[in-house]
């Protein structure tokens, strides 16, 4: 397996990439002075591109599945299964140790994330303080993207172990307790006021003990949902108690184009009137507002790049191209309990994976890997 650098930076200077390979607490990266994950994967995308074997840039865990403590109506993930799927740290922790392996830092994921297609991840405590400070002792980025409801718990509990987080990522996806409650909680017990209460003591919190963790905030733009003044209104509350970041996202919904445009100006004037900057995240305290734009989820690609930049190991230590094929419809790429990692991505015959398209793949990829799927040329980077 080549794992040749040299021919890779020379294409990098050729167009015009800033940041040189150097050694850090990670192990050889390009360096790119932040934490720009996309500038780090179009790096990869090169090398590949090139012909050169390349390992995922970040992968994706769900240490749940089959169970939630809601019913997200925008879910991605809803199964048919009951029975709930939950990982055992001492499984984990070996196939942490394969990826993680000493002696190839180089070539370790440098982002994990904690998530679950029809799952929160904070549901799995075990897993959750074990593998944080895992990751944590090899400097890997850790983000968790959860629902919110299980933070009341960690806040009385473990709030040390959040706070080693790099980034929690909480999908709020409404405003107000009417909308959550008739399409994200089916239990009045559960409210939208208790999150956010969570998330504002977890911001007093990190600034007590100058935390670098980055609060993030979701939320998804439906003609049902949307009140620009409540929408305001929201905003500006979560940007005083300590978010840094708040995404609008209609790429869940299939509504007119129209109604995206609108949503669109209306955020872009709400950025102007909370003074939302772009992202530092070399500051705690900075604030961002993002929207994304609607594009067609369908990708007209015809081999499938997710394994080879973000791929999702499933709850059964199964790994799958993306966290939208990550359950029990699709067909894995291997079995980590079985397979070494690093196995699997020196065989010569890798290319089989992603030529062969995912059983029932309806190609509605997630927004990274669609735009990764669709490039046609390194040049385009």
């Amino acid at each position: 397996m080549d794992y040749c650098y040299i021919k890779i930076e020379k294409e990098l200077k050729k167009r015009n990439f800033k940041g040189n390979r150097c050694m850090n607490n990670r192990g050889l990266k390009y360096d790119t002075g932040d934490k720009d994950i996309l500038k780090w994967i179009k790096r990869k995308l090169i090398a590949y591109k090139l012909g050169f074997n390349i390992t995922p840039q970040v992968i994706d865990i769900h240490p749940v599945a089959n169970i939630c403590n809601l019913k997200c109506a925008w879910c991605i993930g809803k199964s048919d299964s009951n029975t709930p799927v939950y990982m055992k740290w001492h499984d984990l922790e070996k196939v942490f140790n394969s990826i993680f392996e000493v002696g190839k830092e180089e070539f370790w994921p440098s982002e994990i994330h904690f998530c679950g297609c029809n799952s929160d991840p904070l549901l799995n405590k075990e897993v959750m303080k074990n593998a944080i400070q895992y990751l944590n002792e090899r400097n890997v980025t850790i983000e968790i993207i959860s629902n919110g409801v299980c933070l009341k718990d960690y806040i009385s509990n473990n709030i040390e172990q959040l706070l080693l987080v790099d980034k929690i990522s909480i999908s709020l996806d409404v405003v107000n307790e009417q909308d959550f409650y008739s399409y994200k909680s089916l239990n009045s017990k559960i409210c939208l006021k208790d999150i956010i209460n969570s998330i504002e003591k977890i911001c007093q919190n990190k600034y007590k003990t100058n935390s670098q963790l980055s609060i993030y905030t979701t939320f998804v733009a439906t003609p049902e949902t949307y009140s620009k003044e409540e929408w305001l209104q929201n905003f500006t509350e979560l940007k005083n108690i300590g978010v840094n970041h708040v995404q609008v996202r209609n790429d869940y919904t299939n509504y007119d184009k129209n109604f995206y445009n609108k949503v669109k100006l209306d955020i872009e004037e709400i950025a102007i009137k909370l003074n939302a900057k772009e992202i530092n995240y070399k500051e705690s305290n900075s604030f961002d507002i993002k929207y994304n734009e609607y594009m067609p989820r369908n990708s007209e690609f015809e081999h499938c790049l997710g394994y080879r930049i973000w791929p999702t190991i499933s709850a059964d230590f199964l790994m799958y191209p993306c966290a939208h094929t990550a359950n029990e419809y699709f067909v894995s790429l291997l079995d980590l309990k079985k397979t070494n990692y690093y196995d699997i991505y020196s065989l010569d015959d890798f290319s089989y994976y992603e030529k062969e398209p995912c059983k029932n793949c309806s190609k509605k990829c997630p927004s990274l890997i669609y735009y990764i799927n669709q490039l046609k040329d390194i040049d385009v980077l």
